[in-house]
């Protein structure tokens, strides 16, 4: 009878922590915010719109600006963003290392290579700095390059 009782209290553990490993949340807990998920959190900030959480995907510590990102209305007013008619999100990325580089649309002709610099703070990635340099020729270019630091 105890030798059933404990096959039962492990196949409960067993199924409980492979619940918990499946979901994503969980996952990032106990392994980190990996640079792939902070890019795709990041997105998903972006094509939000509302741009209350894209501060969260910056470093507290490393990023100089951090409080400024703080306000929606910083991304509402400041770059390529405050132009999109509707939100876009980085696209064809690839990562070498910490550093991130892909494409962005603001949906108004702006085109801009982005570049990311990722840094660890704990267990998580987070974007240390973003630059976008604007692509020459689309509607949109001016010969700016909007960073973040």
């Amino acid at each position: 009878m105890a030798a059933i009782r404990k096959g039962a209290v492990l196949a409960s553990l067993l199924v409980a922590s492979s619940l918990l490993l499946a979901s994503c949340q969980a996952f990032s807990v106990l392994f980190g915010v990996s640079i792939d998920q902070r890019i795709n959190d990041f997105n998903s900030d972006l094509k939000s719109a509302s741009y209350s959480d894209l501060y969260t995907n910056f470093s507290a510590s490393q990023t100089t600006m951090y409080n400024q990102l703080k306000s929606p209305a910083y991304w509402q007013t400041s770059g390529p963003f405050a132009a999109a008619d509707k939100p876009g999100h980085i696209t064809n990325t690839t990562i070498e290392g910490t550093i991130v580089r892909g494409s962005y649309s603001n949906g108004v002709g702006g085109n801009y290579i982005v570049t990311l610099m990722m840094v660890q703070d704990g267990i998580d990635w987070y974007i240390g700095e973003m630059t976008l340099t604007p692509v020459v020729g689309t509607s949109q270019y001016q010969p700016s390059v909007v960073r973040i630091f």
